[in-house]
């Protein structure tokens, strides 16, 4: 069983071991067919789950250098069961598998001993089904049988026990107490099958929040990049990883326009189009996901309104894409995304987390848009009362732009915001 907390290699005082794999490794081929090759090779960097898609995380995480490819040498050495060797893992009928791992590098939830310190997704690639299905259920029984146990020096295993993450087929939950040298952290774990892949989420914390539920909710949307990718979808280009742990120009979000990038801080929402009071954020460009250039400028209208709409917040955002195919199969995607019951999910986690108040009762419903946009209308209630939520998608060309408001309830109507959207759709011809 892998260590899955790459960040804590660094943060936890653990040795550095090398357990990433630069590129698609040479090795697969000895694995598997041709065919596990392609499948290794273009789709399964792109099944992981960004940041941006998960959503309800603490600010700050960032890429660990110790994501990316992992051949069965690099898998074999970061693994806790010494019995692992590239060898057996070949004989498993393991061909490959790509990790995306985000960590805190500030270690503030370390130093507090509250807060998410990692979150990452990982996919491993097998010879058949069978032999897939064989090693999930072998790695599950080690976790399980690893409590009050200490399988590598330094790193002691506390309480281990198995919950029902309720996805269909082969899937398993684990929560998890781990000492890494000295600091003690709580781990929830996802782990399913589909097909030839062997598929997981997980969710460190350094106090005991049960975070169960986010990692089954990371692991549907994984599960979702996962089908979307074995019928000939796509999910966007890679996450760019980080080498020797720099971190890479764009990553970080800045005030700054690119070079050659367009200004999008004058196509997004600016403080010309709603009253001046509203603004409350310059704006920042970030490289959401390469060759994607992503503005997002935020408003804080403290109740005011437009049109009869009452809102406490607004926010503007505009993406540009290498291709008008690419922007129209983000539209799509994220339009899916919205429109099922892990985007109501994502919603009530991305509110709590950026307001602190729980949102219950959630009810979505989707509003037609004129132009072909997509709208989604969320109701829910929380300690402050009853709150509604629009956020809406419109692309034109290779740009792509998103609305997102809440406000009350109580005279909320989504058609005093369309204005708001289309002044930015229209600006969007200038990306042509």
């Amino acid at each position: 069983m892998r260590i899955r907390l790459a960040a804590l290699a660094v943060l936890l005082l653990l040795p550095a071991c090398g357990t990433r794999a630069a590129d698609p490794p040479a090795e697969a081929a000895a694995g598997g067919s041709d065919e596990d090759v392609k499948v290794a090779q273009r789709l399964l960097e792109t099944m992981v789950v960004p940041q941006e898609d998960i959503g309800g995380l603490p600010r700050g995480l960032r890429v660990s250098p110790e994501s990316g490819w992992k051949d069965n040498p690099t898998e074999a050495r970061s693994s806790f069961d010494p019995g692992d060797s590239a060898a057996s893992l070949r004989k498993a009928g393991r061909v490959t598998g790509y990790e995306l791992a985000y960590y805190d590098p500030t270690q503030t939830a370390i130093r507090s001993g509250s807060g998410v310190t990692n979150v990452m997704t990982w996919v491993d690639l097998f010879t058949s089904g069978d032999a897939a299905s064989a090693y999930l259920r072998a790695r599950v029984d080690y976790a399980l049988g690893r409590a009050g146990s200490s399988p590598r020096e330094g790193v002691t295993f506390g309480a281990v026990e198995a919950f029902e993450p309720g996805m269909p087929g082969e899937a398993y939950g684990l929560r998890e107490s781990v000492d890494f040298a000295g600091d003690r952290v709580f781990r929830a774990v996802v782990l399913f099958r589909r097909g030839r892949l062997v598929a997981s989420s997980m969710v460190v914390r350094a106090d005991r929040r049960d975070e169960a539920a986010d990692a089954v909710r990371i692991a549907g949307i994984l599960d979702q990049r996962i089908q979307i990718a074995l019928h000939g979808g796509s999910t966007g280009e890679p996450v760019l990883v980080p080498k020797d742990g720099v971190p890479l120009d764009g990553q970080q979000p800045t005030a700054e326009q690119p070079p050659g990038v367009p200004d999008l801080s004058a196509i997004a929402l600016g403080p010309d189009d709603v009253p001046a009071a509203f603004l409350c954020d310059e704006g920042r460009y970030t490289r959401t996901q390469p060759p994607r250039i992503t503005f997002r400028r935020s408003f804080c209208p403290q109740g005011a309104t437009v049109g009869r709409t009452r809102l406490i917040s607004l926010s503007s955002q505009v993406s540009v894409f290498e291709s008008e195919v690419a922007a129209e199969t983000s539209l799509t995607l994220t339009a899916r995304m919205m429109t099922s019951a892990d985007g109501a999910k994502s919603y009530a986690s991305n509110f709590a987390a950026t307001s602190g108040l729980v949102a219950t009762d959630v009810r979505r419903r989707q509003v037609k848009l004129p132009g072909g946009g997509v709208g989604v209308l969320t109701t829910f209630r929380t300690g402050a009362g009853r709150l509604a939520g629009f956020s809406a998608l419109a692309q034109r060309g290779r740009g792509l732009a998103t609305l997102d408001a809440i406000g009350a309830a109580e005279g909320f109507d989504h058609h005093d915001l369309l204005p708001l959207l289309q002044t930015v759709e229209r600006r969007l011809g200038q990306l042509e």
